[in-house]
C-alpha cells in the first residue's frame, strides 16, 4: 500500500490548513452547533492559525497556542509546549471551550493533555478534538498488512509528526477518566471518490471488502468529537 500521509493545500484566509481537504470546514460544522459566539475559546496546537483565525472571524474570544512563534494574528497568541505543564499558563476555569484541531496524534501523552486542559474550563464546557482515526476501515486493513495504521507509518513520524495514535476505545476510555462526556462523534474522510491515486482504490476496496467483516465502531480516515465536562 502507498504511504497514508495526506498532503493538504487548503486554506483559509491564506493559512494553510495542513489537514485533510475539508477537515477544518466539517470540524467547525460541530463546533458550532455545541458553542455559540462570543464565548471564551482556547485553540491548543493550532499550527500556522488557520483555525484560530476562522473561529476569530465567527466572533469567539480566541486565545491561540502553538510551540513555534507565528504571525501577527488579531487575536493573543501564547509559545507553549503542549508536552509540559502548560495549564499553569492559565487561570482555572477561565475558557468555555478548548479546541485540539489535528494535535492529539502529535502529543506524547493524551492523558497528560487533558489533565492540563480540564481545570482549563469551565463546568458544562466543551472541547472539540479531531485526530486520524485509528479504528477507520482502511486503518486496520493497512495494520493488518503492513503492521502500520493509516497515517501512522516510517513517512509520518519523525519531529512534529504523527507518534501516538489513539483507537476509539482509548480516546473515549480518556475522556471518561477526565470527567468527559462525548456529545457528539462524526468522521471525515478526504474525498477519494472517483479515485486519483492508488491510495483511493485501496480505500475502495478496503471498505467493498472488509468493511462487511469488522465490528465497533468504524468510521472514516479521521475522527471527531464535541466533549462536554461534567457539572
Amino acid at each position: 500500500m502507498l504511504s497514508s500521509k495526506i498532503k493538504s493545500n487548503c486554506s483559509y484566509a491564506g493559512l494553510l490548513e495542513n489537514t485533510a481537504p475539508g477537515l477544518h470546514a466539517s470540524a467547525f460544522g460541530l463546533f458550532v452547533k455545541h458553542v455559540s459566539p462570543p464565548c471564551k475559546v482556547l485553540d491548543l496546537g493550532g499550527g500556522s492559525g488557520a483555525w484560530p483565525k476562522r473561529l476569530h472571524d465567527a466572533s469567539y474570544s480566541v486565545t491561540f497556542c502553538d510551540i513555534k512563534p507565528q504571525g501577527n494574528f488579531e487575536f493573543p497568541y501564547r509559545q507553549l509546549d503542549l508536552n509540559q505543564n502548560f495549564g499553569n499558563e492559565f487561570s482555572a476555569e477561565e475558557f468555555e471551550a478548548v479546541c485540539l484541531v489535528e494535535v492529539i496524534e502529535h502529543l506524547e501523552n493524551p492523558r497528560h493533555t487533558f489533565r492540563q486542559l480540564a481545570p482549563l474550563l469551565k463546568k458544562g464546557g466543551a472541547v472539540i478534538l479531531t485526530t486520524p482515526n485509528a479504528s477507520g476501515v482502511y486503518s486496520r486493513v493497512r495494520f493488518f498488512f503492513t503492521g502500520q495504521m493509516a497515517m501512522f507509518t516510517d513517512d509520518d513520524y519523525g519531529p512534529g509528526g504523527h507518534i501516538t495514535p489513539m483507537t476509539v476505545w482509548q480516546l473515549e476510555k480518556v475522556f471518561a477518566e477526565f470527567g468527559f462526556t462525548v456529545l457528539e462523534r462524526g468522521f471525515h474522510d478526504a474525498p477519494f471518490f472517483p479515485p486519483k491515486s492508488l491510495g483511493d482504490i485501496a480505500k475502495i476496496l478496503s471498505w467493498l471488502v472488509f468493511r462487511p467483516f469488522m465490528f465497533g465502531t468504524v468510521g472514516g480516515q479521521n475522527i471527531l468529537y464535541v466533549l462536554k465536562k461534567g457539572e
